[in-house]
């Protein structure tokens, strides 16, 4: 009895700092590189009106803009200010989809087929009625957070994908693409979440 306590005491202390390790790493890295967007976006907010309407050969004039981090005047020249824009959405968007595909769909495959292992076989040896519940409470909230992250961080990048690759053929997709591509990463994840549900659990 005593074996099978410290068992499941050490089971949930590790499941606890998995999921609070991978909700905090996933969220620094959205705060870091969401803020080095922000600051490039407002920029590129800037000289949006002398974009519109023109081809990217008619863009080569320079224009004032408040720099958003030191908050001085500075000129830019639009056309290599947007072709910068254009690249730096390029490489982060290389970047989201190396993590989509080297982390964060084995993560969410792992988080999600442990979750439902919970849930159909629930480990409350140990559990107080009282204060044991509300940390097992929480600990199945952190992991649907986590999960959710990491559902966001999966679709995010392929959606941003789509929208550059319909960008640059000059032609914008309809509702029904971003469907059908939709129902695709959810089939795709499903039957991964079902793989290393039956295989590792």
């Amino acid at each position: 009895m005593h074996m099978s306590y410290c068992c499941c005491f050490n089971e949930k202390v590790g499941s606890a700092f998995y999921y609070i390790m991978s909700f905090l790493m996933v969220i620094l890295g959205e705060i870091f590189n969401g803020t080095k967007s922000w600051k490039r976006a407002l920029e590129m907010i800037q000289i949006s009106p002398h974009i519109a309407g023109k081809s990217f050969d008619e863009l080569d004039t320079n224009v004032v803009i408040i720099n958003p981090r030191l908050r001085v005047q500075r000129t830019v020249n639009v056309k290599s200010k947007t072709a910068a824009w254009i690249q730096f959405a390029y490489e982060n968007m290389k970047r989201k989809l190396r993590i989509v595909n080297y982390e964060n769909s084995i993560q969410f495959s792992l988080q999600t087929a442990k979750l439902l292992y919970d849930v159909r076989h629930p480990n409350v040896m140990g559990i107080s009625p009282t204060s044991g519940l509300m940390v097992y409470r929480s600990l199945k909230m952190a992991a649907v957070m986590s999960i959710a992250l990491s559902t966001k961080s999966i679709f995010g990048p392929i959606i941003d994908r789509e929208r550059v690759i319909s960008a640059t053929d000059g032609r914008p997709n309809s509702a029904l693409t971003y469907a059908i591509k939709s129902i695709q990463i959810i089939m795709h994840l499903g039957s991964t979440v079902l793989n290393t549900y039956l295989t590792e659990f």
